[in-house]
């Protein structure tokens, strides 16, 4: 064989390699582009569904005659090829309500004593207990006694009384004596006016000496005991203001005078004591002996969040709820409103009252209260999956035929209870609530399409 025969064939022999992978490559690329360089000629589920459920965005002509022309000419409606596909779709619809509507500022709370009704009790003179008639939980009566104070400072202050009030009296007739013979000239003026004077001193300290008794809490009627004799009158101030159990079991005789009574001063319970017989106590440091309280009323304190108060007025309906349901609710009115902002919570403070007539409600129970702050009896509603944002305005779907939807817009208000207030639709209409969003979507694709 001729050499250069011999050079041809190695040559070919050397670019063959290339040449098929050049081949590959381009009959791969012919393949690619006629079959969009997919490996399967399956259809594609998704691509199958849209065809199938050829949905149309179009402009609604019925919003033409709205008085907004400009927003009216961009109200849409969506289009189904059947019902069929609507129910494919996953769409669902409800009817436009009208429906009462309120709106709440919600806050947590607690429940406590209203402070006109609760008052803690100590003893107005120092002693020792000498005897205690009530126990927690206990019910009481305006001006019963929970207790016996024995009191040095009480025995001494009943002595000085009836000492003054013997001067006085005595004095007095003195005084009568001479006025009676003064006009046949044998009474002296001057001895007159002096008798005067100590009549006056000592009412002066007859009126100091009642009035001691009376800040000790006893109900001292100088008019009724100027009627008595002395003897009564010693009994009475010796027994003034014990309760009748006192006075029907001890022997007046040699009962002490020094008793001092700690009554009640309002109807209601004793929620606390602190009192045994025997304690000996001072009033330099007075000890809380009995706390008191009408639990028939009570009221709630709201931690409000401060931006909420702007909401907030007195009168005010509030429904409380405790955190243990089987105790049920309350519904009370806001009462005041703390002028202050809690420097740690940031919140503010209301209180709100309430009638506690079944007494199931106790102080110091926490929960939710919810404030009443606008209530509309009938509003324009919809479910709130039915409102869609579509980055410009508010909208619902409203049903204007069997396969076609209007995208309506929308003015929000109120929302409660899973439904939203709407200014834009009627009562009776049909709107779009599961798959809402699946329409929005379509109306966003027609806009980017359109290059708005």
């Amino acid at each position: 064989m001729f050499p250069w025969i011999r050079i041809v064939v190695a040559g070919i022999f050397s670019w063959l390699p290339t040449a098929l992978t050049l081949a590959a490559l381009c009959g791969l690329a012919v393949w690619g582009v006629r079959n969009n360089w997919k490996f399967s000629h399956s259809p594609n589920p998704a691509q199958t569904e849209s065809a199938e459920l050829a949905i149309k965005v179009v402009p609604d002509p019925a919003s033409s005659t709205s008085a907004d022309s400009q927003r009216s000419s961009q109200v849409k409606r969506i289009e189904f090829p059947s019902v069929a596909t609507i129910a494919k779709a996953g769409i669902k619809t409800a009817p436009v309500e009208v429906r009462p509507m309120a709106q709440y500022v919600t806050a947590n709370g607690m429940i406590d004593y209203e402070p006109s009704l609760y008052a803690q009790l100590s003893s107005r003179a120092s002693g020792t207990v000498w005897s205690v008639y009530k126990e927690i939980g206990d019910p009481i009566r305006k001006g019963e006694v929970l207790a016996l104070i024995e009191a040095a400072d009480v025995g001494q202050a009943k002595a000085d009384f009836l000492q003054s009030l013997t001067q006085v009296e005595l004095r007095t007739k003195t005084l009568d004596s001479m006025k009676s013979v003064s006009g046949a000239g044998s009474v002296p003026e001057r001895s007159l006016l002096e008798a005067e004077l100590t009549v006056r001193e000592a009412r002066i300290r007859l009126f100091n000496d009642q009035q001691r008794l009376l800040n000790f809490g006893l109900p001292l009627r100088l008019a009724e005991v100027q009627k008595m004799t002395e003897d009564q009158r010693v009994r009475h101030l010796r027994l003034l203001g014990l309760p009748d159990k006192v006075r029907d079991e001890e022997d007046p005789e040699t009962l002490t005078a020094n008793l001092l009574p700690i009554t009640a001063p309002f109807a209601g319970q004793v929620v606390m004591r602190n009192a045994a017989p025997g304690e000996v106590l001072n009033t330099t440091t007075p000890r809380l002996l009995f706390a008191v309280a009408d639990v028939r009323r009570l009221h709630i304190d709201l931690d409000v969040r401060q931006e909420d108060m702007v909401f907030i007025r007195k009168g005010q309906e509030v429904t409380f709820q405790s955190q243990i349901k089987e105790d049920g609710a309350a519904t009370a009115k806001v009462s005041h409103i703390s002028p202050e902002v809690n420097e740690k919570t940031r919140t503010v403070q209301v209180h709100a009252e309430f009638a506690n007539r079944d007494g199931k409600l106790r102080p110091h129970t926490f929960g939710t209260g919810r404030i009443l702050i606008r209530e509309i009896p009938r509003a324009i509603s919809v479910p709130n999956e039915a409102v869609q944002w579509d980055g410009q305005a508010h909208l619902v779907f409203v049903r204007s035929s069997e396969t076609t939807f209007q995208a309506r817009p929308v003015r929000p208000g109120l929302v409660a209870d899973n439904f939203t207030e709407v200014n834009g639709v009627e009562e009776g209409e049909t709107v779009v609530t599961a798959g809402s969003h699946a329409l929005k979507s379509e109306l966003l694709k027609e806009r980017i399409a359109a290059g708005d």
